[in-house]
């Protein structure tokens, strides 16, 4: 049956919650977008479009982390109490696909951007190599800070997004004005490794895992990766 009435506590939890969170997503925004607009500030427009190529390329690579992060975080915040079992094996799971995806990246960046863009573009795949280590470590820490966000979102996340962004800016201040849009990829990188520093520590505090359940696979991983090649195959060999 209907019925109507205020959940008080879930009324009081929402704002804070939410505030929390929306705090770190726009730290998050800035950290990831502001450099550009300090490219076409010390640099010019040329630079700034160079290293927006750049980026776009970085953003579609980050997107799967993004879905699988997605997909846990409802998972989590059913069973807060969980030792992130689930959380460790997509962890242990990105690590050796993302890896593979910024290696294919790496050695495939000069013939696409010079096939979509023009030879004009070539010189965005120098800050692309230099974004891709940041784009890697990123994708982990995506998916951990899912886990923490479904565990009701510690408070000092938003203080260590806060604290990249003014690393950020400050490694863009030293860096764009001379070497530009490189400058710019190595500082987004060295933030994004900083980052994920922190959020692993506060990870592994509330879930009580060491760093090899998070980046090493074990056995049991290593059958499932068999064992989905194997019937990827003979799908394939029947169809």
């Amino acid at each position: 049956p209907l019925s109507s009435g205020i959940d008080r506590d879930l009324a009081r939890d929402m704002p804070r919650y939410g505030m929390k969170f929306y705090l770190a997503c726009l730290c998050a925004f800035l950290v990831i977008r502001i450099d550009l607009l300090m490219v076409n500030y010390f640099n010019g427009m040329t630079e700034a479009g160079i290293y927006s190529v750049a980026v776009g390329f970085a953003d579609l690579l980050y997107m799967l982390p993004i879905a699988i992060g997605t997909i846990l975080f409802p998972r989590i915040a059913r069973d807060q109490a969980g030792e992130g079992g689930l959380t460790l094996m997509a962890c242990r799971f990105a690590v050796v696909l993302m890896g593979a995806v910024c290696l294919a990246a790496a050695l495939l960046a000069k013939p696409m951007i010079h096939l979509l863009y023009g030879s004009a573009f070539t010189d965005s795949v120098r800050p692309l190599l230099w974004l891709l280590p940041g784009v890697f470590v990123l994708s982990l820490e995506a998916i951990v800070a899912n886990d923490l966000a479904g565990r009701g979102y510690p408070a000092v996340l938003v203080v260590y997004w806060c604290v990249g962004l003014l690393l950020n800016i400050g490694l863009n201040l030293m860096l764009i004005p001379r070497w530009g849009a490189t400058g710019a990829a190595a500082a987004s990188t060295v933030t994004y490794a900083v980052m994920s520093v922190l959020v692993f520590r506060r990870f592994f505090t509330e879930s009580g895992a060491n760093w090899r359940l998070v980046f090493v696979l074990n056995s049991p991983d290593v059958r499932r990766l068999y064992d989905t090649a194997r019937s990827l195959l003979v799908s394939r060999h029947v169809g």
